[in-house]
């Protein structure tokens, strides 16, 4: 109702409280409409009828009333906005949406406040906290001064709840638009450093000349400047933008999107620094805080209940978020250093081209006139061309196989054939060698001089 009544439901997803058997409800509905009945809670009554429409689901949520009647359910609901409802059998019959109130939510719609329904509301789930944050981000409206006070007061019980929980809604926060100003309305409200204690070491951290903004605004606008970058795919990179706008748009696990994972590593990426600080000569270094940020995010991502993939994930783009950056300084970048890049990374060194250029762009005002930036952002442009013109194209067999470096060169299994191996794949990378002929004689003049 909150969407029908705001001019913006989509007629995919419907919400439907019963008083009589939901489960029975769901199956004869299923039967109707040629869907399937999905079981959400048994416990609490709610199932969901999924029917597949030109490859897009439309959705029915069917929920036993909670109390005698509908009017009592709505007031055990989280915001007032979430609070209304019609009776269908009013509808079927009259045609009319006869809207039930008992909250005033339609008023709080129309002047785009978010309130909650009453103040045990967030005591009796605190994932709202973050939920009612997401509303108010999605739609751009306030929230109401006395729910706020509550989310302060209430957000220690975070800790007591599902992280699975927590992390869907701070992910699904981090989706929607205008990343930099949600972060903000997190830590306005004290949930941040709740969620990621860590994040209270950002504030006041210098950074240096280098940087014009401290550790906090910088790791902002470094999760902005990734948005930025992730919308401009198309703009920056025409020719490749297919791909990667299907690569970050991929889900890296359950309900965690590519590219939300790349602006939350990206908002957390320098998350070692306050712990690697060191003041020398005068000046603020940072001397392995990639490494030490590294093995933080890890742990961070665990505390979430993150998979594996994304634990790994975080840990390796924070390790290598300074490689482009290193890079970039160096008098020459040579074919073999960009192979080794993709050979070391991947598909994530994707990830990391983006990050290189946002975290450049978040560094201080006006950077992007700078030599710095414009070095970094050539760097990315470059290895980018050669990711997709020469690492990326179709693998084909290869020059020597483990086998054959055994056979011509009377070897025996060991890291040394593994070593000749990566030898002739990087030679192969740089262009010197092209035929299994002029592999065997590029070894025999390593092996001859080793």
């Amino acid at each position: 109702m909150r969407d029908l009544m705001g001019g913006c439901f989509d007629g995919k997803d419907f919400d439907v409280a019963l008083q009589g058997d939901p489960l029975t409800c769901a199956q004869v509905l299923a039967q109707q409409v040629q869907g399937s009945v999905v079981r959400l809670h048994e416990g609490f009554g709610q199932y969901r009828v999924v029917k597949i429409e030109e490859g897009k689901p439309l959705t029915i949520d069917l929920t036993r009333i909670k109390g005698n009647t509908i009017e009592e359910d709505l007031s055990r609901r989280d915001f007032t906005i979430n609070a209304m409802a019609i009776d269908l059998g009013v509808l079927f019959k009259t045609g009319s949406l006869d809207l039930i109130d008992p909250l005033g939510g339609l008023k709080d719609l129309r002047e785009k406040r978010v309130k909650h329904s009453a103040p045990s509301a967030l005591r009796d789930d605190p994932v709202r906290i973050m939920r009612g944050i997401r509303i108010a981000r999605k739609y751009g409206f306030t929230i109401n001064l006395s729910l706020k006070k509550a989310m302060r007061e209430d957000r220690e019980l975070l800790t007591e709840t599902a992280p699975e929980r927590i992390r869907a809604e701070l992910f699904k926060i981090m989706d929607v638009r205008g990343i930099y100003h949600s972060l903000a309305l997190l830590q306005e409200v004290g949930i941040l450093e709740i969620l990621i204690p860590e994040v209270s070491a950002f504030h006041e951290c210098k950074q240096g000349d280098h940087h014009r903004y401290d550790l906090w605004e910088h790791s902002l606008r470094t999760a902005r400047e990734i948005e930025s970058v992730l919308e401009g795919i198309k703009r920056l990179w025409p020719a490749s933008s297919p791909f990667l706008n299907n690569y970050f748009q991929g889900w890296v696990e359950g309900d965690v999107r590519q590219s939300t994972l790349l602006k939350f590593t990206a908002f957390l990426h320098d998350i070692g620094k306050p712990m690697t600080k060191r003041m020398e000569e005068g000046r603020i270094r940072f001397f392995g805080h990639e490494l030490e940020g590294g093995m933080i995010n890890r742990k961070v991502t665990r505390r979430f209940k993150l998979g594996k993939k994304a634990q790994r994930y975080m840990e390796t783009v924070t390790k290598n978020h300074m490689r482009i950056l290193n890079l970039a300084l160096a008098p020459k970048i040579t074919q073999r250093a960009k192979y080794r890049f993709f050979r070391d990374l991947g598909n994530t060194g994707l990830d990391i081209l983006l990050l290189s250029l946002a975290d450049a762009s978040a560094t201080g005002k006006d950077r992007e006139g700078t030599e710095a930036y414009g070095r970094i952002a050539s760097t990315v442009d470059s290895f980018m061309d050669y990711y997709f013109t020469e690492f990326g194209r179709k693998k084909v067999k290869p020059l020597l196989s483990g086998k054959d470096i055994m056979h011509i060169f009377g070897m025996t299994e060991g890291t040394r054939v593994g070593e000749l191996l990566t030898m002739v794949k990087e030679a192969e990378a740089r262009g010197e060698v092209a035929t299994r002929e002029e592999a065997i004689a590029f070894l025999k003049g390593r092996i001859s001089c080793g």
